[in-house]
């Protein structure tokens, strides 16, 4: 993506990576499959306020549009993990459907 800042860089941005996440999410490509499952790994743990969790939303649905069914699998576990935030269990959980 060039220039464009990675899902992995905008984790750094705080206020504002909700949108700027979902923005992303609607332009990104197979090429940045790795880095969304990179950012849907590392956050969907410890995203500690609304925006970071709105951003790992916004990359699991990104995983799931772009991906095989291994992404969809990926996504279905984040939503099943006891380790994954409750706020955004359900919304991953919708995802998988």
């Amino acid at each position: 993506m060039g220039a464009v800042p990675t899902f992995v860089d905008i984790a750094i941005v705080g206020a504002g990576i909700g949108g700027a996440a979902a923005a992303l999410a609607q332009i990104a490509t197979k090429a940045e499959l790795a880095q969304l499952r990179s950012f849907f790994a590392l956050y969907r743990t410890t995203a500690d306020d609304d925006s970071l969790a709105q951003a790992v939303v916004s990359a699991a649905q990104a995983i799931v549009k772009l991906g095989g069914p291994e992404d969809k699998a990926l996504v279905a576990h984040g939503a099943e993990d006891p380790m994954t935030i409750s706020a955004i269990k359900p919304q991953l959980f919708a995802l998988t459907k």
